[in-house]
C-alpha cells in the first residue's frame, strides 16, 4: 500500500494523506492531478509527495480513504507553475491550495483532461537580467516595449503585462498599427463565452501556439512553456495588489517567473515602487516647471454645502482658469475624493481629522456618544479636546459628491457646462462627444482619472490635496504622491500643457514639495523616515485576521520566537481582532503560522474566516 500527500485547492495548509493500492507508470510527478474523495464528494487534487509507510502508525486511529486514478503522470500546468504554486505559498502565507485556485482555471481544477506536452526545460542556472523603462507619457514607454519585438523577430517570448485591460488594449492597438502583433495574443475575454475562450487561449499559450502575451492582471499565469522576457508597465500601481486572498502582488509574481526562466524584466511606469527604487535606482526626467499650481484652503471663495457645517474652498484662480479652459473646448477634470456616503469628523481650529486606527478609514460620532468607524465598526471613547492643537469643537464634513456639484452648478450658471462622474456606470455615465466637442468641468473621485486617456484634460485639480495623505498608514504619502504624479502625466499626449490645482492646508510641505523636484526626491525623503522604523521595504508587515482564540494561540509562538507583534482586540461590535507582525522575511513566520492553522488544530474552524495580507512596498 502506498501512501501520498495529496493537496487538494482549499483553505487547508497541511496536504492530506490518502491510500493508494498501485501507482500508474509512469511514476507521478510532484504537480500530477489525481481524483480524490473529499467529504461525500469526488475533488481533484494535486500530488505532492509519496510518504513513508511508518506514517501509518501515527494514524491508526484514523480510517485513510483510497485516492482514485491519476488523470496524467506529469503537472498540466507545467513545472514551473507548480513551482510557483508552492512559493506563494510560502511567500505570502497561504495554503498551496489557495494559490493553486488563482494560477488555474477553472476547468483545470474540475479535471478536464488536457493534451500532454513536452516537459519545460529545467531552471537555467543564471541569474535575470533588469532594466528599468520610466517614462511620464504612454507612447514613449510603447515606443520602447515594441522595441523588444522589433529586436527579436523570428520567437519573441514573453509577456507585456498592464494594470488595466484598458491599457493593455491600447497597446495592443499600438503593436498592430506597427504590424508586431502577428506572433502575439491579447489576454481580453468577456462576454457569455468567456470562461471557454479563456480556457482556448490557456491551451494554446500551453502548447506554445502563442509566442508572446498583452494582458492585465488575469494574464500574469499564462502558462508559456518559455519565457524571455516580462514587461511589467506601471509596476508601482496599486492595480497589481490582488484585492482577495492570498492577497500577492502580480510584480512579485511576475518577477519570481522571470528568476525561473532567466528572463529580462523590464519594470516601467510614470514612477517606480519603493522597492524597485531602492534596489535597481532608476533614473527619469522630472516634468516641467509651473505644471503645479499650489493654493491654501484659506484662500479663495467658500462653498457652503447642505449636510456639513464646513464649507468647501474654491481658490479664484481656479475657478477663472477652469472656466477660460472650458471656453476653449478644454476638459476640466476636479478631483473631490469623497462620496456621498463619507462623514469626516473633524477639529474646527487644526483640521485634523479623526482616524480609525484599525482600519485607516473615518470616525463619526454614533448615537451612544462613542466615536464609531464608518468602515469597519470599531467604536472607541468620544475624546473632549482635539490631540493635535487641544480644540474642543468638532465639525462634519458630511457632504459627497452629488451636493458639491448641485451647488457648483448653481455658481457656475448655465452657461459654463458641469458633469458628474459616476464611479459605478461606464465611462462615468458622461456624454464624452459632447464634452470633446465642447469641454466641460467634470467633478468626480480619484477613479475620474481614466477619462485622461479618452479626453484631452487640460487641468487637474485635486480639491482636497491632503485627503489620502491623512491616513494612518505606513504608505498614505506614497499614495498621495503617487495619485497626483499620475493626474501630472496620464493622457498627456492629448493634452501637452497640463497644469495641475492643489488645495491644500500645507501647500508645498512635506511630500508635495516634492512633486515639483520629482520622484527621486521624494523616495529619498519617504525612504529615510521607513528605515527608521523598518516599515517595507525594510522589513516586513504581515496582517492577521481571525478568532481571538486563534491569534492568542499565534501570539503566545511569536512570544516564544521573539518576533515583534502587536495585537488589536476586537470590539463589541466588530469582534474579530487583528495582529500586526514585523520581521524581514515571512519564512521566519511561515512555519509558525502553518502550524497554527494546521487542519489537525481543534481550535481550526471550517467556516471561520482567517485572512492574512503581506505588506512588502
Amino acid at each position: 500500500m502506498n501512501y501520498l500527500s495529496i493537496f487538494v485547492p482549499g483553505p487547508w495548509w497541511t496536504p492530506l494523506t490518502y491510500a493508494c493500492r498501485e501507482l500508474p507508470s509512469p511514476a507521478p510527478l510532484p504537480g500530477s492531478r489525481v481524483v480524490v474523495p473529499l467529504g461525500k464528494s469526488q475533488r481533484v487534487g494535486f500530488f505532492l509527495s509519496r510518504e513513508a509507510a511508518s506514517r501509518k502508525s501515527s494514524s491508526e486511529k484514523y480510517t485513510l480513504r483510497e485516492a482514485g486514478e491519476f488523470l496524467e503522470t506529469a503537472p498540466a500546468m507545467g513545472k514551473e507553475l507548480w513551482e510557483l504554486s508552492l512559493w506563494i505559498s510560502r511567500r505570502y502565507l497561504c495554503s498551496p491550495g489557495m494559490a493553486l485556485k488563482a494560477i488555474l482555471p477553472e476547468e483545470i481544477l474540475k479535471g478536464k483532461p488536457v493534451e500532454p506536452t513536452p516537459e519545460n526545460p529545467l531552471k537555467v542556472l543564471r541569474n535575470p537580467s533588469y532594466s528599468c523603462i520610466y517614462q511620464g507619457r504612454d507612447s514613449l514607454r510603447y515606443e520602447m516595449y515594441a522595441k523588444i519585438l522589433e529586436e527579436t523577430p523570428s520567437c519573441p517570448r514573453g509577456l507585456f503585462v498592464f494594470p488595466e485591460i484598458a491599457q493593455a488594449r491600447s497597446f495592443w492597438l499600438y503593436l498592430r498599427e506597427r504590424g508586431l502583433q502577428n506572433q502575439g495574443a491579447l489576454w481580453d475575454i468577456s462576454g457569455k463565452a468567456k470562461k471557454e475562450a479563456q480556457f482556448l487561449l490557456w491551451q494554446d499559450l500551453r502548447k506554445g501556439n502563442i509566442s508572446f502575451l498583452v494582458g492585465s492582471l488575469g494574464s500574469i499565469f499564462a502558462p508559456l512553456p518559455k519565457i524571455n522576457f516580462i514587461v511589467i508597465d506601471q509596476e508601482e500601481s496599486g492595480a497589481y495588489e490582488y484585492r482577495r486572498p492570498p492577497f500577492f502582488h502580480a510584480r512579485s509574481i511576475l518577477a519570481k517567473r522571470g528568476d525561473f526562466f532567466s528572463s529580462h524584466i523590464y519594470f516601467g511606469g510614470r514612477m517606480p515602487s519603493s522597492r524597485v527604487f531602492l534596489q535597481l535606482h532608476p533614473v527619469f526626467k522630472d516634468p516641467p516647471k509651473g505644471s503645479f499650481v499650489f493654493t491654501h484652503t484659506a484662500q479663495g471663495i467658500s462653498l457652503a454645502l447642505d449636510g456639513t457645517e464646513r464649507e468647501i474652498p474654491l481658490a479664484k484662480k481656479l475657478l477663472e482658469e477652469s472656466v477660460e479652459a472650458q471656453k476653449k473646448g478644454e476638459g476640466v477634470l476636479w478631483i473631490f475624493d469623497r462620496t456621498d456616503e463619507n462623514r469626516e469628523l473633524f477639529c474646527d481650529d487644526c483640521g485634523h481629522v479623526f482616524i480609525c486606527p484599525l482600519c485607516g478609514s473615518m470616525l463619526e460620532m454614533g448615537k451612544t456618544g462613542l466615536f464609531r468607524c464608518s468602515r469597519c465598526g470599531n467604536t472607541q471613547a468620544a475624546q473632549s479636546c482635539c490631540p493635535h492643537c487641544r480644540g474642543e469643537i468638532f465639525s462634519y464634513r458630511g457632504a459627497g459628491l452629488r451636493g458639491f456639484h448641485a451647488k457648483l452648478q448653481s455658481l457656475l450658471g448655465q452657461g459654463i457646462p458641469c458633469f458628474l462622474f459616476d464611479r459605478k456606470r461606464r465611462q462615468g455615465g458622461l456624454p464624452l462627444e459632447k464634452i470633446r466637442a465642447s469641454g466641460g468641468i467634470i467633478l468626480g473621485t480619484r477613479k475620474a482619472l481614466s477619462l485622461c486617456d479618452t479626453l484631452s484634460v487640460s487641468l487637474i485639480a485635486w480639491l482636497d490635496a491632503d485627503a489620502e495623505a491623512r491616513r494612518s498608514a505606513y504608505n498614505s504619502r506614497e499614495k498621495a504622491f503617487r495619485m497626483i504624479w499620475e493626474s501630472c502625466w496620464r493622457g498627456t499626449e492629448k493634452a501637452p500643457s497640463r497644469r495641475i490645482f492643489l488645495q491644500s492646508r500645507n501647500p508645498q510641505k512635506g511630500w508635495q514639495g516634492a512633486l515639483e523636484k520629482g520622484w527621486e526626491k521624494f523616495w529619498a525623503e519617504e525612504l529615510r523616515e521607513r528605515e527608521l522604523f523598518s516599515f517595507p521595504p525594510y522589513g516586513t508587515l504581515i496582517e492577521v485576521s481571525a478568532s481571538p482564540k486563534m491569534l492568542t494561540l499565534l501570539a503566545k509562538e511569536l512570544e516564544e520566537l521573539g518576533i515583534p507583534f502587536s495585537l488589536f482586540p476586537g470590539t463589541q461590535e466588530n469582534p474579530e481582532e487583528t495582529l500586526w507582525i514585523k520581521c524581514a522575511k515571512t519564512s521566519s513566520v511561515f512555519e509558525t503560522i502553518r502550524k497554527i492553522f494546521n487542519i489537525q488544530n481543534p481550535h481550526v474552524k471550517r467556516k471561520q474566516a482567517c485572512t492574512l495580507r503581506i505588506w512588502r512596498d
